[in-house]
């Protein structure tokens, strides 16, 4: 059995955009409840004026926002790990991550007579390009997951060829 590693480099995002991603977040909190209280005021909010209920709930939203931001600065950066385990019978994909998501496996399997539909994955911003094989059909493919074989590999074109092989009409 071969077994291929895909090593991946953590996302790394500015300290500028976590703090306007937590301010936004807190933008948001603050339009949902003040919304909230102008349309369903509470029993001691119908005595406030609009001013005091914005003040009211502008703080713990500007607090949420800083947490928010604080917790983003701590926490260390989740990365995945891909392993692709390949076998005379069978294709094994399996995602691994890091820090407080480690529990969190996710194992695809296709076994060498089942491969149904072998599809391309583009890449972007999000996701790397290759290859996807499944059991299943385009749309469970996508729903229900697939194996992934990633265009950074070095034996990609031998794996291509070999996956196309088990391909069954």
């Amino acid at each position: 059995m071969e077994t291929y590693e895909v090593k991946t480099e953590p996302h790394r995002v500015s300290p500028k955009r976590k703090i306007i991603a937590a301010l936004c977040f807190g933008a948001f909190f603050f339009v949902f409840l003040f919304g909230a209280s102008v349309f369903f005021p509470t029993p001691g909010q119908t005595n406030m004026g609009l001013a005091s209920r914005a003040m009211e709930i502008g703080i713990p939203s500007l607090l949420a926002a800083l947490i928010t931001a604080l917790t983003a600065f701590l926490r260390p950066a989740s990365v995945l790990s891909y392993k692709l385990l390949v076998d005379e019978e069978s294709m094994t994909g399996v995602s691994e991550r890091t820090g407080w998501m480690s529990w969190f496996v996710i194992r695809k399997k296709v076994r060498k007579s089942k491969v149904r539909t072998i599809f391309q994955i583009k890449a972007n911003a999000y996701q790397r390009g290759g290859l996807a094989v499944s059991e299943r059909s385009m749309f469970g493919a996508r729903m229900l997951g697939c194996v992934f074989l990633p265009m950074e590999l070095p034996e990609y074109d031998k794996l291509r060829r070999l996956v196309e092989s088990w391909r069954s009409v």
